[in-house]
């Protein structure tokens, strides 16, 4: 395994599932430390083995949607490993529902999870990065917040915002040597969408470990000092459902 991970202090949200626990799966076996979130600590109950007799993995589960939460963990994932050198905001909740058919307190539910969760775990690391003079914030998003899909109006709503918000940020660390960096995945097979869905379209879906081998090759790629990328775009072969 590459040794440019080595020492490295990664902070993995929504890492119990999904591609969240793919990407953990994938930076296990390098020389990084591994802070892995969720929701609950049951959240970790079936985490692979591979995972669990790791020493370089700390879980910290708590809700991403709770301000008071989310800035305890903050401070307790600091307090156990220091500084964080790579961030990866994935936890992500969606409703694919027709816009009149979204009651307030899930549209709220979502922008908490979605956009507001990863505003305060950056605002948590970024002081230590921009200490440093170095530092890589990957959001994952959602080709959702670049084109228009149908019942998805709350869940693009969450993601456009924190696409536009990435953008702001990017512009005012970078001089900083800080990396802020957005993905977007096209349809891939999570539990995201509801198991019909998964059944109908498994095999026009991407999987899970493909993205984490995308978020791996990227800050592969971002360790060049004379390189920044900004915002890629992974999509089914097939396209779009």
């Amino acid at each position: 395994m590459d040794d440019f991970l080595k020492n490295k202090r990664i902070w993995i949200t929504g890492a119990s599932r999904g591609i969240g626990l793919a990407i953990a799966q994938k930076f296990a076996d390098t020389k990084a430390t591994l802070l892995l979130s969720a929701k609950e600590a049951k959240s970790f109950k079936n985490q692979p083995p591979e995972l669990k007799s790791k020493k370089n993995i700390f879980l910290f589960p708590f809700d991403i949607s709770s301000r008071i939460e989310t800035e305890s963990a903050c401070v307790k994932i600091q307090r156990t490993v220091g500084d964080i050198d790579i961030l990866i905001n994935n936890a992500g909740i969606s409703s694919f529902k027709k816009f009149i058919d979204t009651k307030p307190e899930v549209f709220e539910n979502i922008i908490n999870i979605n956009l507001r969760g990863p505003f305060l775990c950056i605002q948590s690391v970024l002081p230590g990065m921009l200490k440093k003079n170095s530092g890589i914030i990957i959001n994952i998003i959602s080709v959702s917040a670049i084109k228009t899909f149908t019942k998805s109006s709350a869940y693009a709503a969450s993601k456009a915002g924190l696409l536009a918000m990435s953008r702001s940020l990017r512009e005012e660390v970078r001089k900083y040597g800080i990396k802020i960096i957005d993905i977007f995945p096209g349809a891939t097979e999570t539990e995201i969408w509801s198991k019909d869905s998964r059944d109908k379209f498994r095999d026009k879906m991407m999987k899970t470990e493909d993205v984490a081998e995308a978020v791996f090759e990227v800050i592969k790629l971002s360790m060049n000092n004379r390189m920044h990328v900004e915002e890629i775009v992974f999509r089914p072969q097939e396209g779009d459902l």
